[in-house]
C-alpha cells in the first residue's frame, strides 16, 4: 500500500479499529454512508483530550487515511478526509530530546559491563543504534544473513524507503554481535539476530519493543532523562554528534 512501512500500516490499522469501535453500531457498511463532518468532530473531541499536539496531529492523519480508503471503496458518499482538522505544528517541534554525549558514553559503558545474556543483547542493540543511527525497526528486522563477516559489512533495509543499505561492520560492533551470538542468544531456528530471552524466545514484534531494552539500561546506569527518550532519541543523539563534527 503506497510503499508504507510495516510500522505505519500497523499504526493506521490500529487507528481505524479505534474509530470503528467508537462508532459502535454505526460501523456497519450501510450505516457508514450516513457519516458526516460532525461525526469526525465528535470522534476527535473524544479522542484528543490529554494528547500532545504532535499526537493529535497523528490521530488526524490516520483518520484522514482511513476516510480516504472508505470513500475510495464506496463506503462513504462524501470524501470526509479534507474536513478532518489537525493542530498546527511548528518546525523542529517533533525532534526528540537527545541524550547528552556523556550520558550516551555512560549508557554504553554500563551496558557493556553487563555480561549476562540480556546484557550482551542489549549492548549490541544500543551500539548498533548509536553507531549507525539506525531506527529501532531496522534493528529488530536484522537477520543473521545480513551480517557479512567475510567482507566486514552489515546489510540494512531502511524502514522508510525499503532501500538496501550496506554499511561497514565496525570492529566494536562486530565484537558486540559475536559476544551476543556466542554467549547470549538463545538457541533458536529463528533467523532474526535479536531474540527475546524468555520463552517463547522469538523475535521482537516491532521496533517499539526496544523501549524496554533502553529503559532497562538507563535505569542500571542511573540516567534520568526528561522528555522523550526512546530509541529514536538515541539515534538523534548520534545525528547531533555527527553534525557537530562538521564544525570542528
Amino acid at each position: 500500500m503506497k510503499g508504507l512501512s510495516p510500522e505505519t500500516l500497523r499504526k493506521n490499522g490500529d487507528a481505524a479499529q479505534l474509530f470503528l469501535r467508537w462508532l459502535r453500531e454505526r460501523a456497519r457498511p450501510e450505516a457508514l454512508r450516513t457519516l458526516t463532518v460532525s461525526d469526525m468532530d465528535g470522534f476527535l473531541a473524544w479522542r484528543n483530550p490529554g494528547l500532545r499536539r504532535a499526537t493529535r496531529s497523528g490521530v488526524s492523519q490516520c483518520l484522514r487515511s482511513f476516510l480516504r480508503y472508505l470513500y475510495g471503496a464506496g463506503f462513504l458518499v462524501q470524501d470526509l478526509a479534507p474536513h478532518v482538522p489537525a493542530p498546527s505544528q511548528y518546525r523542529f517541534e517533533n525532534i526528540p530530546c537527545a541524550f547528552g554525549s556523556d550520558q550516551v558514553r555512560r549508557l554504553l559503558e554500563v551496558s557493556r559491563r553487563d555480561r549476562r545474556p540480556t546484557g550482551l543483547r542489549d549492548y549490541a542493540i544500543l551500539l548498533l543504534i548509536q553507531t549507525y543511527g539506525l531506527r529501532a525497526g531496522e534493528v529488530v528486522r536484522l537477520r543473521l544473513r545480513d551480517i557479512d563477516w567475510r567482507r566486514d559489512q552489515i546489510h540494512i533495509q531502511q524502514s522508510k524507503t525499503r532501500a538496501d543499505l550496506w554499511l561497514p561492520l565496525m570492529p566494536e560492533v562486530g565484537e558486540a554481535l559475536l559476544d551476543y551470538l556466542r554467549y547470549g542468544r538463545p538457541k533458536s531456528h529463528r533467523r532474526e539476530v535479536f531474540l527475546r530471552m524468555h520463552a517463547p524466545c522469538g523475535p521482537f514484534v516491532r521496533g517499539g519493543s526496544l523501549y524496554s531494552v533502553l529503559n532497562r539500561q538507563l535505569k542500571r546506569a542511573g540516567i534520568q532523562v526528561e522528555g522523550r527518550h526512546g530509541p529514536h532519541a538515541l539515534r538523534y543523539a548520534r545525528a547531533v554528534e555527527l553534525f557537530g563534527h562538521l564544525f570542528l
